[in-house]
């Protein structure tokens, strides 16, 4: 496929790319007032699992932010758009292997757990696929980037539900804060 076809094959998903773009910035947002409540989540001594967990929501938003800003650069060849693809797959499958490693040594043993650990697969997923479709792209298939649509759905999917997620933790911790708090006020 030639780069002016691809370019123009590009140019037509670009109102899905601006949309996914927005929404991951959004969700970013989410993430940042979800940690703000609580930002003793995300220091050294903070739970290792959740800590982990809400790198990987954030890193995941952020990738998708990426690409969608990537995707609407103007005549851009699949060769280009490949070889970013495989440097963001490929960094962040080490991110996932690193995550995984990580929450094992959780005391939490929810993080430990087979539910728990499958939390970082669906992404590492998302990133193998997306990793495959940049050899595609790098070998001139410009068809490929309607598979890459899977990788971006799965990675926005997973991290709004790991936005939810954190926010509700959040939640959980403030009122077990309050709770506590009042516990002892009422004792003194």
């Amino acid at each position: 496929m030639s780069d002016d076809v691809f370019a123009a094959n590009l140019a037509e998903w670009g109102d899905f790319y601006v949309l996914t773009g927005t929404a991951a910035a959004t969700l970013l947002g989410l993430v940042f007032i979800a940690l703000s409540l609580r930002p003793g989540v995300m220091a050294d001594h903070g739970p290792i699992g959740l800590r982990a967990f809400a790198g990987q929501t954030f890193g995941n938003l952020l990738i998708v932010l990426v690409i969608a800003l990537i995707c609407l650069i103007p005549h851009q060849s699949s060769e280009t758009l490949g070889v970013t693809l495989l440097l963001i797959s490929l960094f962040d499958l080490m991110r996932a292997a690193h995550r995984f490693r990580t929450v094992q040594d959780d005391p939490d043993p929810v993080w430990r757990s087979r539910t728990g650990l499958m939390r970082f697969v669906l992404p590492a997923t998302a990133h193998f696929f997306m990793l495959l479709v940049a050899v595609d792209m790098l070998f001139g298939d410009g068809d490929a980037l309607a598979w890459l649509i899977t990788s971006i759905f799965i990675l926005v999917a997973d991290a709004a539900g790991g936005a939810w997620h954190l926010l509700t933790e959040m939640g959980r911790r403030h009122d077990e804060t309050e709770s506590s708090s009042a516990l002892v006020s009422d004792r003194q």
